[in-house]
Parts: structure tokens; C-alpha cells; sequence
């Protein structure tokens, strides 16, 4: 066991009031709150050294140093900043900043660890440095493995596997400036049937389902055929098996209703047929596969403070502050596990157009190395273009969820756990 982080529990309590953790300021938030996180941490405080860029409020850093202190408060510890910034590009500037701050804290027999995974390569290597002149542990974050990599002044590294404890899907998201509003659940509860049909009959439900949505897209900028309630006439009617189940359930929920010997689609109908159902079945499949620390569905950002973020281009409108770096305000699923954020997008039907990839590479800019984004589409992988593939692959994708992926949750974990090398 690793004696600096579990220590036997009479020792942990008596060091708990005075051990403090130095931390480098960085855009990646999540490297310096994840040893905060860790289940037994007896970390009470915790010192920022930040770079002259992060004085300027409004810069990236700014935000990274402020986002990063509210999340460290909200977990009851005593934050406490550094009282000069550092050069960012200067070793020796961190390493005189560090060195005085260890001083500091030995005069007040504090037991600091020093965590150097954040800020530039400069700064990491300074306050190594003065680390190990001062004789304190030192800590790095080794997010390929999941594990705190401590190394006492005279010891050989050890290593620490991620067992986090607290860091969720919320956490996560006010680390980055946005509060999330999560669906209460009452939708997934009203489609419950409807998708029990939907997995009894897969795959070939999929083909009926993005069958139906490609009309209700085709019919969508029809007035001729709308009513004043947003209802469309359904132009067609079920023919096998697959068809006339989905149907049933359909109008059972009165998403199809029918007049005389017309029928109608609701407004909803035309939402849950054009890709709600997918983000249901994505929802329900990653609940089960029993792999995630949380799930979550319809995600509502919005910046601290101010109205929801809002979409590519677009101005919020109450809002003075950044946007969302171009990410759209909304998210159909969301998974953590072990402070890993993944991102699933949700796109039935056939795959074309820019907009959903440009979504994925803004919330990838504004989430950090530490997300993992997923485009999901009920298309069959065969049917996905070579020249898409290889755009989402620019567009730092982990993976293209297909149909095939989404037979059960089974498949579905493997293809998840495969992109982003877990086990």
C-alpha cells in the first residue's frame, strides 16, 4: 500500500489538518481535481500556482483557474492561491514561486504534496524541481492508465489506481464553467413500451423507424399537409409484422391519432421518430451494460450564471460571458466513469451534412483531453461512407456507434470500452 495516500486510518487522522496538495493551474481541470477526488484522500488544502495568463479573468486560464477553486471549495477544501503568477515559459520562475511555497509550509510542519501534471511543460518542470529540493512527494496523474503515480524524496514511484469518489457527470461540467440540467425521466417512462417493442425487433425495427423518420423529414417544410395543432397525415400504412407493432404502440400512446379514415402524427411523434428513439435505446443500453459511474440523458447546459449557452454561431442572448465554444446547448447522453466524461450523440437516419461533426469538435475544445465523444446512427456500419469515417476520425471521435453496436448492451460496452481502451 502506498504510504503516502492510504496511511494507516490513527496516522491519516492525525495528518489530516496538514496535508496539502501544490497544484500547476492548467486548461485541463480535471488532472488537478481528480487526486482531490480519490476515495481516502485526506488533501484538506490546496495551493494554485497559475501563469500571468490566468490574471487576465476573461482569458482561458482565467476561467480555468476560477472554474477550477469553486469545484475545490464545493468539496469543503481550503483553497489558497499563490501569491505571485509564474512565467509560464520559464522553469526557474515555478521553481522559485514552489520552492518558497514549501518553505512556507515546512516552517508550519505541513505535510505538501506536490502535483506537477498541470500548467506548461516549464512550470511541470519547475515545480518538480523544487520538489525535490525541498524533499516533499510528488504526484503525477497518469490519465492513459487511470492512475496517481506518488513518489516519496526517496522512494521509487508508486502507483495508485483511480478509485474516485464524488467526481460526477455534474462535477464535471461546473469544472468546465457550465451547470447541466438533467431530464427528470418522465419521457423515458411514457416511451417505455414503445422501446420494448423497438429491442424485441431490432434490427429490423431500426430500418422501419429511420424508414417512417426520413418521411416525417421529407414532410417537415409541407404546410399543405399540416394541421394547426403541428399534426402531419400519415401518408402510409404497416405492412409486416415489424411495422404493425410499432404502429400499435405508436397509436397506443397516441403519437398517431386517427380521424374518420385518416391518420395524424403529432408533433412528438415527428420528434420521437426523427431520432428520439435512438437516444432512448442509447440511454437504456448504457444503463445496463453496468460499466459507468452515471448516465444521463438530455443534458441542458448552461454557463454559469447566465441563460442557456447558446448554439454554432449564435450569441447567447442574456448572456455577457463565452459561449459554449460553438457547442449547441443540449446533449442526448452522457456517461462518466472514473472521472472520464463521454459525450453520445444521437443522429437517426442517413448521415450527411457538417453540423453534428462541428458539435462534437466544439464540445471536444470545450471538455478537455479528459471527454470521449461518440456519434451514434442507426445506420448499419456498411452504409457509413469511407469519406465520413475518415472525417470523424479528424474530428477527434472516439468511435461511430452503428446498428450493429446496438443489438444489446453487451455489444454495446465492448465498442464503447474498445474506443477508449478500457477493460
Amino acid at each position: 500500500m502506498c504510504r503516502y495516500w492510504r496511511e494507516d486510518v490513527a496516522v491519516a487522522k492525525a495528518e489530516a489538518k496538514s496535508k496539502v496538495m501544490v497544484v500547476l493551474v492548467s486548461e485541463q481541470r480535471m488532472q488537478n481535481l481528480i487526486p482531490c477526488f480519490q476515495k481516502d484522500s485526506t488533501i484538506t488544502n490546496v495551493h494554485l500556482v497559475r501563469s500571468s495568463d490566468a490574471d487576465n479573468p476573461d482569458s482561458r486560464l482565467g476561467k480555468a483557474w476560477s472554474d477550477t477553486k469553486a469545484v475545490l471549495e464545493e468539496r469543503k477544501l481550503e483553497v489558497v492561491d499563490a501569491d505571485v503568477a509564474v512565467d509560464a515559459y520559464d522553469p526557474a520562475s515555478t521553481e522559485k514561486v514552489v520552492k518558497r511555497l514549501l518553505d512556507k509550509l515546512a516552517h508550519h510542519k505541513r505535510t505538501a504534496v506536490v502535483n506537477f501534471t498541470g500548467g506548461t511543460k516549464c512550470m511541470a518542470v519547475g515545480a518538480y524541481l523544487a520538489a525535490r529540493q525541498a524533499g516533499v512527494a510528488t504526484l503525477y496523474v497518469d490519465t492513459a492508465r487511470r492512475q496517481l503515480l506518488l513518489r516519496a524524496h526517496d522512494d521509487q514511484p508508486c502507483a495508485v489506481p483511480f478509485e474516485l469518489d464524488g467526481l460526477s457527470i455534474d462535477t464535471y461540467f461546473r469544472a468546465y464553467g457550465l451547470n447541466p440540467r438533467v431530464n427528470d425521466g418522465q419521457i423515458l417512462e411514457r416511451y417505455a413500451k414503445i422501446m420494448t417493442v423497438i429491442r424485441r425487433y431490432w434490427p429490423g425495427s431500426a430500418a422501419t423507424l429511420d424508414m417512417w423518420g426520413k418521411h416525417f423529414d421529407q414532410k417537415s417544410s409541407s404546410r399543405r399537409k399540416r394541421r394547426l395543432s403541428g399534426a402531419v397525415k400519415v401518408s402510409w400504412r404497416p405492412s409486416d409484422e415489424v411495422e404493425c407493432e410499432l404502429w400499435a404502440v405508436l397509436e397506443e400512446a397516441r403519437l398517431f391519432c386517427q380521424e374518420g379514415e385518416e391518420f395524424f402524427a403529432s408533433a412528438e411523434a415527428r420528434q420521437f421518430l426523427t431520432g428520439r428513439w435512438l437516444e432512448c435505446l442509447t440511454y437504456q443500453l448504457l444503463r445496463e451494460s453496468n460499466c459507468f459511474d452515471e448516465v444521463a440523458f438530455d443534458l441542458h447546459l448552461t454557463e454559469k450564471n447566465t441563460a442557456l449557452a447558446a448554439g454554432p454561431g449564435e450569441a447567447s442572448p442574456a448572456s455577457t460571458t463565452a459561449p459554449t465554444g460553438g457547442a449547441a446547448n443540449q446533449l442526448d447522453v452522457v456517461t462518466i466513469e472514473q472521472g472520464n466524461l463521454a459525450v453520445f450523440e444521437c443522429k437517426s437516419g442517413n448521415l450527411r451534412g457538417q453540423d453534428t461533426l462541428n458539435k462534437l469538435q466544439a464540445l471536444w475544445t470545450r471538455l478537455g483531453t479528459f471527454a470521449r465523444l461518440f456519434l451514434v446512427t442507426s445506420c448499419p456500419l456498411d452504409e457509413i461512407s469511407g469519406d465520413f469515417r475518415y472525417r470523424a476520425r479528424a474530428y477527434r471521435l472516439a468511435r461511430i456507434i452503428t446498428r450493429e453496436d446496438l443489438e444489446d448492451a453487451g455489444k454495446l460496452k465492448d465498442a464503447v470500452l474498445k474506443a477508449v481502451g478500457g477493460s
